[in-house]
């Protein structure tokens, strides 16, 4: 952002009145939100190969300006990759006042990672892995011989 300011001033010997412009500038510095969501909790929903994520929102004082919304990243959990590798991940994003998102079609039994970020105009930190096993429902049936 730029300003301009206008100052007149006239000297006390002439009558001649002098304009000067004095320049200004302001410079907004956005920040990605410095902290984590919070208390980032998973348990199984009441469908088949669903989850549910919710979380609390970074403090106020760390978001550095209105939050945007929230990324919510998930992946299968393997031992024999590095912890880091993005393409192994999935993600979906929400609105800043979406705190609890469901997520679907995961292969009940199977454990995943999930970590939750806030975002304004830049991508924040993550929260810890949360690692969860997803449920699978199965219906017992009896049989008779």
């Amino acid at each position: 952002i730029f300003a301009l300011t206008s100052n007149i001033y006239q000297s006390h010997k002439s009558s001649q009145v002098s304009l000067y412009l004095d320049c200004v500038f302001i410079i907004f510095v956005h920040l990605a939100p410095a902290l984590a969501p919070e208390n980032v909790h998973v348990r199984n929903a009441d469908t088949s190969g669903s989850i549910i994520v919710k979380w609390d929102p970074p403090s106020e004082e760390s978001t550095n300006g209105p939050l945007r919304g929230y990324t919510v990243y998930y992946r299968e959990q393997y031992y024999y990759y590095h912890h880091d590798e993005p393409y192994l991940e999935q993600s979906i994003n929400t609105s800043a006042s979406t705190t609890t998102v469901v997520l679907k079609n995961l292969d009940g039994g199977k454990k995943y990672e999930i970590s939750v970020a806030a975002f304004n105009l830049y991508m924040g930190p993550r929260s810890e892995w949360q690692r969860f096993i997803v449920g699978k429902f199965t219906f017992c049936l009896g049989f008779q011989k």
